[in-house]
Formats: structure tokens, C-alpha cells, sequence
């Protein structure tokens, strides 16, 4: 099965919008979820990080890791419950 990968410029616009707004966006053990219905799967570790949200899109592995320390300045931004 062929996966389509992420636009690099897609996830640019993500990562930008997650450092700039993260109040727009939540998360979960296993998605990073923004208020658009974007929907990133993050369970299982980044070996397994890719789109689900509105389309399947799987994400290189230097996207990877660009999303990876986002996705932990995010949580660290985020209000514990």
C-alpha cells in the first residue's frame, strides 16, 4: 500500500499553529486533536505518528521529530487537570 505523505508546507502550517495558538489544540495518550478536526495519531510512539484527520497522511521521519518536540512544549503548555 502506497502512503501519501504530509506537504512539508502542511506541516509547517501544524507546527507553527501549535507554537502560536495551543490553546486550539488538546490531546490525549493516543491524538493531538485541533479545534479544525485535525487529528494526529501520537499513540505508540513517533515511529507511528501520521494524519488521520481529515485524511490519512503519513509524515517523514524529520517531521517526525519537528513534531515530536512540539507536541511536548504543547503538553507542557497545556493546564493539568
Amino acid at each position: 500500500m502506497k502512503s501519501d505523505f504530509i506537504n512539508p508546507d502542511s506541516i509547517d502550517v501544524i507546527l507553527n499553529n501549535m507554537r502560536r495558538k495551543p490553546e486550539e489544540w488538546w490531546m490525549d495518550r493516543y491524538h493531538a486533536k485541533h479545534r479544525s478536526g485535525v487529528s494526529i495519531w501520537i499513540g505508540n510512539g513517533i515511529t507511528n505518528y501520521h494524519v488521520q484527520e481529515p485524511h490519512y497522511q503519513a509524515i517523514s521521519w524529520t517531521n517526525r521529530l519537528k513534531l515530536r518536540k512540539a507536541l511536548k512544549k504543547l503538553e507542557e503548555e497545556m493546564p493539568s487537570l
